[in-house]
């Protein structure tokens, strides 16, 4: 009995000390009461659902495996954003860290349809109200080229299919970047910016293939009728 307790003592003590035990948890905005948060594979949370627009109280610290997942809930008109309103002192209220870290953006279906029919008009996704701070800080020597956005899943200049219509993913941008048709990516991804955007640059929806010809056909079947 002592060597199956000592057993299980060392194979939890063996969980905690590899981040295992660490269980994975949302955060969703509709249930956010105050304070900071922080997310990562090996913190509280790893994923925030902005299924509402949120007004930060403190400081959003993102560390590697963070999520923000963006939903088009409770019949909102627009994909829901963050506001962050507050700072430490005349500290960034965003912080990237490490250098390395990989950060989710994913949209749910509804959120995906907006994207899609935003014709490359911006869409704030995060936005620091504090111009006094520092904007969106990138700790430990990072830097934006030395982590990874993902979108959807989706790594840098593949494809990625939001609302039906499939883009290249270009990552993150400069804010002076001109999306070419049929890309998507980021700008505001840099040292002290205060607003991170995602831009789509639609394709043209393509005409429906039962058009005129279909009505040729049918034509033609009516002028064979008559003979």
């Amino acid at each position: 009995m002592r060597q199956t307790l000592y057993l299980t003592t060392m194979f939890a003590a063996a969980l905690l000390g590899s981040g295992v035990a660490n269980a994975a948890e949302t955060l969703y905005a509709s249930d956010y009461t105050g304070g900071s948060i922080t997310l990562g594979s090996a913190y509280t949370y790893d994923k925030l659902v902005v299924d509402t627009p949120l007004t930060l109280g403190n400081y959003l610290d993102l560390y590697n495996g963070a999520t923000l997942a963006f939903s088009k809930e409770n019949g909102a008109d627009a994909i829901c954003s963050i506001f962050t309103a507050e700072s430490r002192g005349a500290s960034p209220t965003v912080f990237f860290n490490n250098t390395g870290d990989v950060y989710n953006f994913t949209f749910d279906a509804g959120a995906q349809a907006i994207v899609a029919a935003s014709a490359g008009t911006p869409i704030t996704l995060i936005s620091d109200l504090n111009e006094d701070c520092g904007g969106f800080s990138f700790y430990y020597g990072g830097s934006p080229s030395m982590t990874t956005l993902t979108l959807n899943g989706v790594g840098y200049n593949q494809t990625v299919e939001m609302g039906g219509v499939q883009f290249t993913y270009v990552g993150p941008q400069e804010d002076t970047y001109t999306f070419q048709e049929g890309e998507i990516g980021f700008t505001g991804y840099y040292q002290g910016s205060h607003a991170l955007k995602l831009v789509a640059n639609g394709k043209p929806t393509p005409e429906p293939t039962t058009g005129t010809l279909s009505l040729l056909a049918l034509a033609g079947l009516c002028a064979r009728r008559r003979k």
